[in-house]
């Protein structure tokens, strides 16, 4: 589960897991429940090529900022590798609405895995998957129980699942005013919202915080079945892809 605030760099982080894993060879299937499947795919070029993804959304032809014959040339390449690689092909979106039920979403996805195989599935992410057991004003309860759900499911096909999930309101609001990421910042399981099922759960948690000011993201991850501590690692943000 990767944790983070609102626009704090959860799907950023998603989809630079599932560009790797594509580009490696596995198979992979990302959901997209807030966002449509071109801008998904814009941002995979983007993050293969290593182009700011602002300069698709601006547009023209500026060097400065746009999309100039340099910068085109440099997507049309990545795409070109994308596709002669392989991982073009291995890589497979399913795009659905706010608040559609998982057991829909487990369709879409067991439709794919009718005709090839599957290795990792992205889910982007907790909060607006459809909620089907209500718990009252509990609502940390229910996507627990979503969170239960994904994970029950990668296991009993054989599947990593990766979802997201929000920071705690309190953390995150000391998180946005951080200009700085300094060693006492830390994102702990501890943090995730909702109940610590949902953490309790998780093979893996990972805190993303991107400083103020800063051209980088942090990653904080915790192997929560195994009680390790979180391990800090500073990613270098460069242009559109982030690496260590």
């Amino acid at each position: 589960v990767i944790t983070a605030t609102e626009g704090g760099g959860k799907t950023t982080m998603m989809l630079n897991f599932a560009r790797n894993f594509a580009v490696r060879g596995s198979n992979i299937v990302y959901v997209t429940i807030e966002s449509v499947n071109s801008d998904i795919a814009r941002r995979i070029l983007t993050i293969h090529s290593a182009v700011n993804y602002n300069r698709i959304m601006k547009g023209g032809d500026s060097m400065e900022g746009g999309l100039c014959p340099h910068i085109m040339s440099e997507l049309k390449a990545a795409k070109d590798d994308l596709c002669e690689g392989g991982a073009a092909k291995r890589f497979h979106q399913i795009q659905v609405l706010e608040y559609t039920p998982l057991d829909v979403i487990f369709r879409h996805i067991n439709r794919r895995r009718a005709y090839s195989p599957i290795d990792v599935v992205f889910v982007d992410y907790l909060q607006v998957i459809g909620r089907e057991n209500k718990y009252g004003e509990r609502v940390d309860q229910e996507i627990a129980y979503v969170s239960g759900k994904l994970r029950a499911w990668g296991r009993a096909n054989n599947v990593l699942m990766i979802t997201a999930n929000q920071i705690k309101t309190g953390k995150s609001a000391k998180l946005q005013e951080a200009k700085t990421d300094d060693d006492e910042i830390r994102i702990t399981k501890a943090d995730t919202s909702g109940t610590k099922e949902i953490a309790g759960a998780a093979d893996y948690m990972f805190g993303v915080f991107i400083p103020l000011l800063k051209d980088r993201l942090v990653l904080y991850s915790t192997k929560t079945r195994m009680g390790r501590d979180t391990q800090r690692d500073v990613l270098s943000y460069e242009i559109g892809r982030a690496s260590c």
